[in-house]
């Protein structure tokens, strides 16, 4: 008997001026963790929203263990055991736990009233069975973002779902909460239930995942059993270039004036910070979390209080004690969440460039907004932001875009200083060697640049040198150019 549980045979789906998916087949065993992988636009929330039922293939042909089915609804995708959990997590915050878990199967005497007992009952034993001990008469918006998470996994083993896709599942996670998830996967998996793993985060695909199937344009570029893929195999299936071609960096010249210098700095959790970078440097950060990396922006934008030390910029001391005074000194922060602390979602694309600047563009008191357009049109030129319109409201461009947009509201403030914190944060990898250009030109232009990145290679490829830090002190530096991983933890932990 075949273990395999879904079948996809040539399946396309096109919207209007756009063809979605192009003659895609997928499959997968019962038990597997299939990473799903690609670019924006490549197809991979198309194909999970054809398996899940949120819409309909026009043409191609699905089976499940064999046979032929239609999907043409969720509910029809539920029937057959198929559920989706998105990033967005789908719950009734005002409703308890318990009721989120039974939401569409729920327990009922007769046909009229809720069975609460029995209701609350299994509700324990799903969530027991998930590692967590809270109680489900809990109001579920009182829930951290894991734990909801958690509801939406329950609300499937509910329906004894048999094919789970995660959409994205650790973007909101940290890392104790990602590795009880994935302790919970793999749990899912050893009672046969598949997996998809939907991800932009290539490191988790192979740690986590035993396949991977690539799309690109609407296309299967190929799917890998876990033996077979790397990170810069997968790189080169995603984009179609080398890894060589992959990280761009501008070779900076060595000398130059000091453009930034920290002497002394301490605050409630840093400890006696001292460096210094040139004009035009790439300077990274790296150390666990918790180490101190962000504090150091947060310090240097006025966000937090210093105890103690001195700020200099090409030499001259500045009083830097809110964020005001360091855009004043010509200094941009790209915050690690583009959403809650860099950008206004709500608010058009040309607003949100020329925020930090609305005092240059004001005559009298009013908006110039022929200034502000032509603003605007440059830097949409200038870093590619994808738009159709510079009116276009920001929340319905993509991740990357939104982070171009926020780029560009600090460079429109003419900087000295760029500090980037998390700056490639779920951003594709197209658009991710995209930024990495960015930041090369900002460094031929001048630029000195801060960089903090979860992703210890991302920090090792684009920076001219590195800073390690642990428990808010600094415990060395390297030149990336010597730099490997393990020569960064050791530093590290020395």
């Amino acid at each position: 008997m075949s273990d395999e549980f879904l079948k996809m045979e040539n399946i396309s789906k096109a919207f209007p001026g756009t063809l979605a998916l192009d003659d895609v087949s997928f499959n997968m065993k019962k038990g597997e963790i299939r990473g799903l992988i690609g670019e924006n636009g490549a197809g991979k929330s198309t194909l999970v929203n054809i398996i899940s039922g949120a819409i309909r293939k026009d043409s191609g042909k699905i089976f499940i263990d064999g046979k032929e089915v239609y999907i043409n609804n969720p509910s029809d995708a539920k029937k057959k055991g198929i559920v989706a959990i998105h990033q967005e997590l789908n719950l009734f915050l005002n409703m308890n736990i318990a009721e989120n878990i039974f939401m569409g199967n729920e327990k009922v005497i007769g046909k009229l009233f809720l069975n609460r007992k029995e209701t609350f009952s299994e509700s324990i034993k799903i969530l027991q069975s998930l590692g967590m001990d809270i109680k489900p008469n809990a109001i579920t918006e009182d829930l951290p973002v894991a734990q909801m998470q958690m509801v939406e996994i329950a609300r499937a083993l509910v329906i004894n779902a048999r094919l789970i896709v995660m959409d994205e599942p650790t973007s909101s996670l940290a890392g104790d909460e990602i590795n009880k998830l994935v302790k919970i996967i793999n749990n899912l998996k050893s009672k046969g239930v598949s997996i998809i793993f939907v991800t932009h985060k290539l490191d988790e695909v192979v740690n986590y995942t035993d396949s991977v199937t690539v799309l690109r344009d609407g296309k299967v570029i190929g799917t890998l059993e876990k033996k077979q893929y790397s990170f810069d195999k997968l790189i080169n299936m995603m984009v179609g270039k080398e890894i060589s071609d992959f990280y761009v960096k501008h070779k900076k010249k060595k000398g130059g004036e000091t453009a930034l210098k920290l002497k002394n700095l301490s605050t409630k959790f840093l400890k006696n910070i001292n460096f210094s970078m040139k004009k035009g440097e790439i300077l990274g950060f790296a150390g666990p979390v918790g180490s101190g990396r962000t504090d150091i922006m947060r310090a240097i934008f006025g966000i937090d209080k210093k105890i103690s030390g001195d700020f200099f910029i090409y030499d001259k001391k500045v009083a830097i004690n809110s964020p005001s005074d360091a855009i004043r000194e010509g200094i941009g922060l790209v915050p690690e969440d583009r959403k809650l602390q860099g950008l206004i979602l709500s608010m058009m694309v040309k607003a949100n460039i020329t925020l930090p600047i609305l005092r240059k563009i004001c005559r009298f008191g009013f908006l110039d907004h022929r200034a502000e357009s032509k603003i605007a049109e440059d830097f949409i030129d200038k870093l590619d932001i994808k738009v159709y319109s510079q009116n276009q409201i920001l929340k319905n461009l993509s991740g990357g875009n939104q982070q171009k947009v926020v780029i560009s509201k600090w460079l429109a403030i003419k900087p000295k200083i760029l500090l980037l914190d998390e700056p490639t944060r779920g951003i594709d990898v197209g658009t991710k060697q995209e930024i990495y250009n960015i930041i090369s030109q900002l460094s031929k232009e001048g630029i000195s640049m801060l960089l903090i990145s979860s992703e210890l290679e991302e920090t090792i490829k684009i920076s001219d040198r590195i800073i390690v830090l642990y428990e808010g002190e600094i415990k060395g530096e390297i030149m990336s150019g010597d730099a490997t991983q393990e020569k960064v933890l050791k530093i590290a932990h020395k």
